[in-house]
């Protein structure tokens, strides 16, 4: 018999093994409501790397998680790893819907840690030529 806690590692390391991969948790600081574009849910799986950050130790930093919930210019996402606020990461998520993956930049608007060690972080998108932004915005409408 697993316990809770163990599952819910388990779907924090393979987000397709979550046991209701469509009913994702609201994020721990939701009275961080910044975004102005509509929400979709998430449950994809995302690769970060810290590209910069105050904290020199952070950078290089590649960090396995899961989306909560996107919208067209920002993120929401559960990780293990913490990462702080105005640090850049470069993305590659994997979007179920579509064969490869997106690769995005963005920067920290928030984070916060819950009780059992999960970082949530709020991520504000960047457009630049080098990334996927203007397939995501299809895939995601404002």
């Amino acid at each position: 018999m697993t316990s809770p806690l163990m599952l819910k590692i388990f779907s924090l390391t393979d987000p397709s093994q979550s046991q209701n991969p469509g009913q994702l948790e609201r994020p721990y600081n939701s009275r961080r409501e910044l975004r102005k574009d509509a929400r979709h849910p998430g449950g994809e799986r995302l690769f970060f790397q810290i590209a910069s950050s105050q904290a020199a130790e952070l950078v290089g930093t590649t960090v396995h998680s899961r989306v909560l919930n996107v919208s067209a210019n920002g993120l929401n996402i559960e990780s293990r790893a913490f990462a702080l606020e105005a640090d850049r990461l470069d993305m590659w998520i994997d979007n179920y819907c579509r064969p490869g993956k997106f690769f995005l930049t963005g920067d920290v608007k928030w984070s916060s840690n819950s009780r059992d060690g999960i970082c949530c972080l709020g991520i504000a998108l960047h457009d630049s030529p080098t990334t996927d932004l203007a397939e995501w915005r299809l895939a995601y409408p404002g």
